[in-house]
């Protein structure tokens, strides 16, 4: 009964779920830390965060589409506000977690985190 949800490849696994929360929660995070700057930073972390944090919800549709949503959103505010430590931390996590997820979906037929 618990094999069917622990096991990583099937659609209702716990550890994909908590992968894209993890990558939902990285992209508010990044509209947090950009509501405190000027204004290119703010644009870019603003409109680069909700990317970020619909990017993992939407790879189930298109695997495309999400990778390029988390690319644009993770990548821009990463190398705009590159003076900080944050910034540029959390763009490598979201795109390794984020791309590991979109890899991930491609081997399932139906992707529902």
């Amino acid at each position: 009964m618990m094999s069917a949800i622990v096991n990583d490849s099937t659609v209702y696994s716990p550890r994909r779920w908590w992968m894209a929360t993890l990558v939902t929660v990285l992209g508010i995070y990044e509209v947090l830390l950009s509501l405190n700057s000027g204004l290119a930073v703010l644009v870019s972390g603003v409109v680069g965060g909700i990317l970020v944090a619909l990017s993992p919800w939407l790879v189930r549709r298109s695997t495309t589409l999400g990778v390029v949503l988390l690319v644009v959103g993770a990548l821009v505010w990463g190398i705009i506000a590159w003076w900080s430590i944050i910034a540029p931390l959390i763009a490598i996590v979201a795109l390794a977690i984020g791309g590991y997820l979109a890899l991930k979906s491609r081997h399932l037929t139906h992707y529902a985190p």
